[in-house]
């Protein structure tokens, strides 16, 4: 009994408003493919060309025929260098001609967004550089934060302190932490300092008679209340 196939998302070569990705996403589509493979635990050479082309669709299918043979692995040895070299020829065709410096220029010009935590401004800018051909990927990173983080305190403290990467995104991490607790503390503050506000006491403490200054009012009271009573 033949065993129905997982669904897999098909991939779009063909569209007006993600044409200028095509390399991205085939990258990122192969990916979670050969993750789908694994799962599966597929291991053929044939078998993966052929779930290959199945599962990305008619128009990459197409593309596929229009190979020649070297470019589908047919002069290949084996059925795993014929899948290798057809996954090749695939980003190949999909990977688009890329013009290094402006690449890099638009590595240069990111900055962090507001409300954005500086680990997900690094793998925006990792994102950005796996297209640049840096050679020093991480050393290119930490520069690009230092510039255009918002932490003021991060900036100052990644020039003064000679550290790597890793241990600068871990200072990030804590400076944000510190950063909400004080917001947190500082609002139950202001919170309080509104009550104080409404409610005011005299020099903090409430001020009660004595017991013998009440003893004495009262019995003035009633030696009045007397007077007024006898007949003239």
């Amino acid at each position: 009994m033949a065993t129905a196939l997982p669904t897999f998302e098909k991939f779009v070569v063909f569209s007006s408003s993600t044409e200028h990705t095509v390399g991205q996403r085939w990258k990122k589509w192969l990916k979670r493919f050969e993750v789908l493979l694994t799962a599966m635990n597929i291991t053929d050479g044939a078998r993966k060309q052929a779930l290959l082309l199945h599962y990305a669709g008619e128009e990459v299918f197409d593309i596929f025929e229009s190979f020649s043979a070297a470019q589908k692995g047919e002069d290949e040895g084996n059925a795993d260098d014929s899948y290798a070299k057809v996954k090749t020829s695939l980003s190949t065709y999909f990977e688009p001609k890329k013009n290094v410096e402006f690449e890099v220029f638009k590595f240069r010009q990111m900055k962090q967004e507001p409300g954005e935590t500086v680990d997900n401004f690094c793998t925006r800018l990792r994102l950005l550089a796996a297209t640049c051909d840096f050679t020093n990927t991480d050393r290119e990173l930490k520069s690009q934060i230092l510039q255009g983080c918002t932490s003021t305190r991060l900036r100052r403290r990644g020039l003064r302190d000679e550290m790597e990467l890793e241990n600068l995104l871990k200072t990030a991490r804590s400076l944000e932490i510190s950063d909400v607790q004080a917001t947190e503390m500082e609002a139950d503050e202001a919170v309080n300092a509104v009550y104080r506000n409404k409610h005011p006491q005299q020099g903090g403490r409430r001020t009660f008679k004595s017991v013998t200054q009440f003893s004495s009012d009262s019995a003035q009271k009633t030696n009045s209340a007397l007077t007024t009573l006898q007949p003239p």
